[in-house]
């Protein structure tokens, strides 16, 4: 009985000391059991079952489908938007130069051009059959007179019909300048001197209506009256042109004693060779 007694003693005292914990650690203090919260948590490493995890790849900065930077040079662009290497051009469509280069030539402007063309010889030729000295200048403006006024008749039967209204444009404008240009300096002379500046512009301004039906209105008509005409007017341009060269240089050769080509010189004769 005694020693049963002993035995209870003992396991209480053993159970005493297991439940004052045993233990030796020393007591924490307060900053380490509630540790002040970071801000941001760190990124977990792991999955919930424990497999790495990856980290996304950094995403390249957008680049320009034109191949441009940050630079403000986009695709070979220099400051501007003009492209390197290129000249820029102003106007409409970028295109630039005389109305011939910068717009193809309507029928009502091709219209306003033989117009002015035709009213501008006919002044000239007015003041030649009045004013020449010559014979042959008197004849070839008196030519030119009754030409131009079925140049003029036939254009306005054209125009009405082709129901086309002539609009002044650049070239007709400057047919028109030319013109007073060229009566203002025959109304100052007399003469021969008459004679030799109406056929010397009669060559020139024949030569460029030419040239202006070739390479300006030809390539521009649409109506097929219409290019039927300048047809007729660019035939009787040609045969004025012949005309007034052949007037020209032998007023030319007559005032400097020389032969025109294939001629002789005035008041000598040929020798035939020995």
């Amino acid at each position: 009985m005694r020693n049963l007694v002993k035995l209870t003693v003992v396991m209480t005292a053993f159970a005493a000391l297991a439940a004052c914990g045993g233990s030796n650690e020393p007591a924490k203090e307060p900053s380490m059991e509630n540790p002040t919260p970071s801000m941001t948590a760190p990124a977990p490493t792991t999955t919930s079952t424990g497999e790495p995890i990856t980290p996304p790849e950094t995403a390249n900065p957008p680049t320009s489908s034109m191949g441009g930077g940050m630079d403000g040079t986009m695709g070979g662009m220099q400051p501007g938007g003009m492209q390197q290497g290129t000249t820029g051009t102003s106007g409409m469509g970028g295109e630039t130069g005389t109305m011939g280069a910068k717009e193809k030539m309507t029928d009502s402007d091709i219209a306003a051009v033989v117009n002015a063309a035709n009213s501008g010889q006919m002044e000239l030729a007015q003041l030649a059959a009045k004013n020449a000295q010559s014979g042959q200048v008197k004849s070839f403006a008196s030519m030119m007179v009754t030409q131009q006024k079925d140049v003029a008749n036939k254009a306005k039967t054209v125009e009405q019909t082709a129901r086309i209204a002539p609009t002044d444009n650049d070239v007709s404008l400057q047919l028109k300048s030319d013109t007073e240009t060229t009566l203002t300096t025959l109304k100052g002379q007399k003469g021969k001197d008459f004679d030799r500046t109406y056929m010397d512009s009669q060559v020139k301004i024949q030569r460029e209506v030419l040239d202006t039906i070739d390479n300006k209105l030809m390539p521009a008509a649409q109506n097929g009256e219409l290019k039927t005409h300048l047809t007729d007017v660019r035939k009787k341009v040609s045969d004025n042109l012949t005309k007034a060269q052949q007037i020209d240089d032998k007023l030319n050769s007559s005032s400097t004693g020389t032969a025109p080509a294939g001629g002789t010189k005035k008041g000598t004769t040929t020798k035939p060779n020995q």
